[in-house]
């Protein structure tokens, strides 16, 4: 946090700004045996794009498998979240900061098309599930008794924007009402400057069980965000929900990069199949560069002497710790 102070004669003034630093990291730098694959993880974005995506699980997640048949250097480009643009969008603060189209009603609520904020959802009315708010379950949401008017406004802000920039928005509900059916469930449309944002997110069955609505958007031209939250279930019956940690901010895009060497150890040859006479014996051996030997004998020395008709094998760890093998008939 940045404070400006500006003195003119006796008269200061001071101003702050918060610079919030997106730490976006790849991971560590690792090897691998040429065949092998490993596990990269990228932390600190919320959206995920590794190039190049040759040898790739899948280049759009945190955590993919990598698969190089060379040493490769990928690159992440992640996206961050900044600031929280939202006033009071965990309701900590009570019944400010937004609009609603709802009535505010104290307890005890039995009509439709009306909200309260509360820490407990049956404080509201007994007809509820006892449903605590999303981030520390003593504190306070938006508990809201569904609406019969099709696009009432449940929750409404606007916020400056700059344009031509990615945003995203999130907020997190719940279902607090015993329902029979899916037609029971509030069904959430986000709109931004009253244009539909992503697809109608339905309420989960489970009574209590937050789930998270995320979207993300282009301001465009915009340089304000008009952002509504509306349900499109108009039933009295059921249709009883509470929102909680309404959240929207910009997204930047952080890079980092890791390395996945590739090391091709030195092969074993045991040699072609060979023949030979009975009474007679053949030394196998395993040349340097190797720290363990473990052979189809039991054996686990680096040579071994043999005289039967067979198939030998061994397997030895390189000094880069990858396991090599060879075999011979005899």
């Amino acid at each position: 946090t940045y404070t400006l102070s500006v003195t003119n004669g006796n008269i200061s003034c001071l101003d702050t700004i918060t610079v919030n630093v997106i730490n976006i990291d790849a991971g560590a730098n690792d090897s691998i045996c040429k065949g092998d694959s490993v596990q990269l993880q990228a932390s600190g974005g919320l959206i995920y794009n590794w190039t190049p995506i040759t040898g790739l699980s899948n280049p759009n997640i945190a955590n993919p498998y990598a698969h190089p048949n060379q040493t490769t250097t990928y690159t992440v480009n992640a996206q961050g979240q900044g600031p929280n643009l939202i006033y009071n969008g965990d309701f900590e603060l009570g019944n400010v900061g937004f609009y609603s189209d709802y009535i505010f009603s104290l307890p005890i609520n039995n009509t439709a098309n009306q909200f309260w904020i509360t820490n407990n959802s049956s404080n509201w009315s007994p007809y509820f599930y006892s449903c605590n708010d999303h981030t520390t379950s003593y504190g306070k949401m938006m508990v809201v008794n569904g609406s019969t008017n099709a696009n009432n406004i449940v929750w409404e802000q606007n916020v400056i924007v700059k344009p031509n920039t990615a945003y995203i928005f999130s907020a997190w509900i719940q279902n607090i009402y015993q329902t029979i059916s899916s037609d029971d469930l509030a069904k959430i449309q986000l709109k931004i400057n009253n244009n539909p944002i992503g697809l109608i997110f339905q309420c989960q069955s489970n009574q209590c069980l937050w789930t998270n609505l995320n979207i993300t958007w282009n301001s465009g031209n915009d340089t304000i965000a008009v952002i509504a939250i509306r349900n499109q279930n108009i039933l009295a019956g059921g249709n009883d929900f509470a929102l909680d940690d309404i959240y929207f901010s910009e997204l930047k895009t952080c890079s980092d990069t890791v390395k996945v060497t590739v090391v091709n150890p030195t092969q074993i040859n045991l040699g072609n199949d060979t023949t030979i006479c009975q009474g007679q014996s053949k030394t196998l051996a395993v040349g340097s560069g190797y720290t363990s030997y473990i052979w189809s004998t039991g054996a686990t020395t680096q040579q071994i002497t043999v005289q039967n008709t067979g198939t030998y094998w061994v397997k030895a760890i390189s000094n880069q710790g990858c396991t090599v093998s060879d075999t011979i008939n005899l």
